[in-house]
C-alpha cells in the first residue's frame, strides 16, 4: 500500500514536512530557558507504549531577550 509524501528514505507520510519544521524551529526551541519540575523518572513496564510515568514536564519557560529579538523577521 502506497503512502503520502515524497521521502526517498521510505519514512512515513508527512516526513518531509516534519523535518522541515524541526530544521525551521529547532534552533529556537533550543534556546529555550526552562525549569524541569521534579518528577517520576519510573518506568512501567506493564504499560504499551512503556514511557515515563509522568511524561516530561517543564515550567517556567522564557525566551531570552536576545534570542527573541534575533528570531525575527522582517516585512
Amino acid at each position: 500500500m502506497a503512502h503520502g509524501g515524497t521521502s526517498l528514505s521510505g519514512g512515513a507520510g508527512g516526513e518531509d514536512v516534519t523535518t522541515a519544521l524541526l530544521r525551521a524551529l529547532g534552533p529556537r526551541l533550543s534556546q529555550l530557558e526552562y525549569a524541569v519540575p521534579e518528577q517520576d523518572p519510573r518506568i512501567p513496564l506493564d504499560r504499551i507504549p512503556a514511557r515515563v510515568r509522568s511524561g516530561f514536564a517543564i515550567e517556567a519557560v522564557r525566551v531570552p531577550a536576545a534570542a527573541h529579538l534575533s528570531g525575527r523577521t522582517a516585512g
